[in-house]
């Protein structure tokens, strides 16, 4: 495993589980923080990444400079950006889906501002390179839910069993 990975990370934990293998649903980019689901059943996985069933995905991201009212219903209307597909490497240039981009008011320091974006897309670093097309750089990506499954009050590192109707998440969408 790379030492830097979630899973060099979070190998202590994953051997309490005793020896189930687990691995996550979907990813983040090195740079960003917040929920990232493991699971030892495939069909969660698989429900969960389906294109024509992708859970909701909610991300809260500074940004810097602040965009204009503009800016933020380009995003939402779908903007186009390159991405490279990680399994062929083929790149595609084409327009992102319609998504929910609203500010959050939050954060407006030097000039930035915080906003909310619901993707169900998950394109390769879409929500910097759709902020990218509108000419603002994202200093802080946080992803507060998958689903109805949040982040919550979960520190940095830190990892919990899904409880009651969260355990429907792969089974509902």
């Amino acid at each position: 495993l790379n030492s830097s990975s979630m899973l060099f990370a979070l190998q202590d934990e994953f051997k309490a589980l005793g020896g189930t293998r687990v691995f996550p649903v979907g990813r983040l980019d090195r740079d960003s923080s917040g929920l990232v689901l493991l699971t030892d059943d495939g069909r969660v996985s698989e429900a969960l990444l389906d294109p024509a069933r992708k859970a909701p995905k909610v991300y809260e991201v500074d940004v810097a400079p602040r965009p204009s009212d503009g800016d933020v219903t380009a995003m939402a209307a779908g903007v186009v950006i390159s991405t490279t597909q990680q399994r062929t490497m083929e790149t595609t240039t084409s327009p992102t889906l319609p998504c929910r981009v609203e500010r959050d008011g939050g954060w407006r320091g030097h000039g930035g501002d915080t906003l909310r974006f619901v993707l169900r897309e998950g394109r390769n670093r879409q929500i910097r390179k759709m902020c990218e097309a509108v000419g603002c750089e994202v200093t802080r990506l946080h992803r507060l839910a998958v689903g109805s499954v949040e982040v919550g009050e979960l520190e940095v590192g830190g990892m919990r069993r899904l409880e009651g109707s969260e355990l429907a998440v792969g089974c509902r969408i």
